[in-house]
């Protein structure tokens, strides 16, 4: 039963990780969306 709730964290935190990283990557996206603006105006 340990190991079972040991893996449920495990899958809880990776799932974190993958929206953090989604998120932190729309990000960047937006910023250099954003610098191509500016070097074409």
């Amino acid at each position: 039963m340990g190991s079972n709730e040991n893996r449920g964290e495990e899958r809880q935190i990776s799932h974190t990780n993958v929206a953090e990283y989604s998120y932190y990557r729309d990000f960047v996206n937006n910023l250099t969306l954003s610098l191509r603006a500016l070097k074409i105006v």
